[in-house]
């Protein structure tokens, strides 16, 4: 129950900075837009890194296959080192938690 609120208030303010439908994030498989996919990431990395939420609650909560949660939260982590646009959206979502 804690969990699926912290996700649900996680989602909407990544989705909010990102200016993204909330309701689309984890929504498609494969070639999908930038920015839902770099929503999907952060949201991903930061219930994952933040607030210590396992894999296995994360994939039944999105209906994202517990390797693809793996693989988002692997890329935020490598992208938030160097690429702008996860700089900029991070630093913004963490001024807002």
């Amino acid at each position: 129950m804690l969990v699926e609120y912290i996700e649900e208030k996680v989602r909407k303010l990544v989705c909010f900075v990102i200016e993204t439908p909330c309701e689309e994030l984890y929504v498609g498989v494969g070639n999908i837009p930038l920015k839902r996919a770099v929503a999907r990431n952060l949201c991903l990395y930061i219930l994952h890194d933040r607030y210590a939420v396992c894999y296995n609650q994360l994939a039944s909560l999105t209906s994202l296959t517990q390797r693809s949660v793996m693989r988002c939260v692997k890329k935020a982590r490598m992208y938030i080192e160097y690429d702008k646009m996860y700089i900029k959206y991070l630093n913004q979502i963490r001024e807002r938690l």
